[in-house]
This record gives C-alpha cells, sequence and structure tokens, in this order.
C-alpha cells in the first residue's frame, strides 16, 4: 500500500516558499523502494560538476500509481548515487521563476491533465481562488519554457505527452501521445555507442508495462535512444512500425530527455538497464552527461 509523506527536502522546500502543508507528496511505499535500490547504479554515470538541484513535478489523482512510481523512483536515483537532489511536488507555485533558478531541471511527472499549471484542486477553490489561478498559469508556463530555453533541463516521464492541452509544452517534449498498448515487449538500443545508451546491453532487455504510440512526432526533431522491437511491439497490440520509447532533444539552449517507460507495473522499475538509463538522461537534463543531440 502506498505511504504518504513529505521527503525532508520538500519539507525545506515548503518552508522556504510558503507552502508548508499544501503539497503532500505521495510515494509507492517501502518495499517498492527497497527493490528499486537494489536494481538501481551505485553511482553516477559521471561525477557531477557540482550540487545538483532537480524539481520533480506531478499530482497522483493524474496517474496515480504511475505518479507515486517515479517519485520513489527518483528519490532512490538521488540518494544512492549523489548525482542529484530530488524535490517532489505538485504544487504550481514551485514554477515561480525565483524558485526555477534554484533547479537544474525539472521532471514531468505523469502530468496526465490538461493544466498542469493550475492547482490540483483547482474544482473545489471559490471563484475569487480560481481567477487568481488562472492569472498565475500563463505566468508559470512561460517561467518553464524560459528555464529550458535559457539552458535548463527537462525531463517527460511517461505521461508528461499524454492529455496536456498547451502547444508549446508538446513541441518542447518532441511528441505527444497517441495510443497505448500493453504487454510484453523487447527494447533495444538504437544507437549502442551512444552516451545515454553505454548501460544498456547489446541484446537490449523485456519490460511488460504499457507502451505509447506517438504522434506529432519526427525523428527528424529527436535523437531517439531506445525503442521496440517491432515484432514484439506488434504482438502486444502496437498499429503502427515505428516504436520510440526515449528521445533526446535541444531547445532553444536547454536539453529535453523523454522516456515513455517505466510507466504503471512495478516491476519495469527494477529493470538495472532501464535504471541507469533513466538516470544517464536525468545527468544529461542536469548539464553534467555532455552530449549534442
Amino acid at each position: 500500500m502506498a505511504t504518504m509523506k513529505l521527503t525532508t527536502i520538500a519539507i525545506a522546500w515548503a518552508l522556504l516558499t510558503g507552502t508548508a502543508g499544501a503539497d503532500p507528496v505521495e510515494r509507492a511505499g517501502e518495499a517498492f523502494e527497497k527493490a528499486v535500490e537494489k536494481a538501481a547504479p551505485a553511482q553516477p554515470v559521471v561525477k557531477p560538476e557540482k550540487p545538483r538541484r532537480v524539481l520533480v513535478y506531478g499530482r497522483v489523482q493524474t496517474h496515480q500509481e504511475a505518479v507515486r512510481q517515479p517519485f520513489s523512483t527518483m528519490e532512490v536515483l538521488a540518494k544512492k548515487t549523489r548525482a542529484f537532489e530530488v524535490v517532489l511536488s505538485g504544487d504550481p507555485a514551485v514554477f515561480d521563476a525565483d524558485n526555477l533558478r534554484r533547479f537544474d531541471a525539472v521532471v514531468m511527472n505523469n502530468n496526465h491533465e490538461a493544466s498542469p499549471m493550475l492547482p490540483a484542486d483547482f474544482k473545489t477553490l471559490d471563484e475569487a481562488a480560481q481567477a487568481a489561478a488562472k492569472q498565475k498559469e500563463p505566468i508559470y508556463q512561460q517561467n518553464l519554457l524560459e528555464f529550458v530555453k535559457d539552458g535548463g533541463g527537462l525531463v517527460g516521464w511517461h505521461a508528461a505527452t499524454a492529455g496536456v492541452k498547451w502547444t508549446e509544452y508538446n513541441q518542447m517534449m518532441g511528441g505527444q501521445y497517441a495510443a497505448h498498448f500493453g504487454g510484453k515487449v523487447h527494447l533495444r538500443a538504437e544507437r549502442p555507442d551512444h552516451p545515454l545508451c553505454a548501460g544498456i546491453r547489446p541484446e537490449g532487455f523485456d519490460l511488460s508495462d504499457e507502451v505509447y504510440e506517438f504522434r506529432e512526432f519526427s525523428r527528424q526533431q529527436v535523437t531517439v535512444l531506445l525503442s521496440l522491437d517491432v515484432a514484439t511491439a506488434k504482438a502486444a497490440g502496437g498499429k503502427g512500425e515505428d516504436f520510440p520509447v526515449s528521445w533526446i532533444r535541444s531547445y532553444g539552449k536547454g536539453r529535453v530527455f523523454y522516456t515513455s517507460l517505466p510507466a504503471h507495473n512495478g516491476s519495469s522499475y527494477q529493470q538495472p538497464q532501464m535504471l541507469w538509463h533513466i538516470l544517464a538522461g536525468i545527468q544529461y537534463a542536469t548539464g553534467d552527461l555532455k552530449v549534442q543531440p
């Protein structure tokens, strides 16, 4: 059963920003975190150039366990590898421009909602509070865009490409959800010699999970890193011919890493090669893993 608690860093951040008590973050629970810790890399992919801080933003009500599990996984990776610190949040106030400057990268954790920059309880607010939130929404949106354009990092996890009605954000991510299917699939590194694929064995690996197909996606606009074997994808219910899983791209001076996996299946978060790849993607986003997309 999931447990609800604030991390030490999240508590400090809430006190600093004046949002203490407003943003409890649900994680996946101790048993899940111990399993992830066992499978996670023991050290960073590259040594950080300086202390790094990563904001992980998501709301459990938008994608349930698929939000809790990345929250827990990010905290485990941070603690075990010391590649970065994490702040876990679902409060859009963290996208204040002054707050964003404290981070090296932002992880959009399964933001399966039309307006992720509105409060999670927006519909229950009174008219004045809703009006105030609507005034802040475009400011927070622009702050995130400028953060990445100016050299920050952005990571999209699974449903970060699904449901958001914000054109510039979707363009920045590099693709949008079109359909999904589920089952056992085989993943392979499209670029085995790429620094973000160095931890993927030549034979690849299997996962059983929910997999996305994409629209408004172009291989000319991104560098695909992991993709699905077409035969296993079709056997699991895929309808297309191209099944990208993760990619990177530039956005202004910034760096974007997206991965559709892991998604809902807790065992997917215990795949060592997948965890290594996610760590590499985050360190690319923070600016420590130097790669030209």
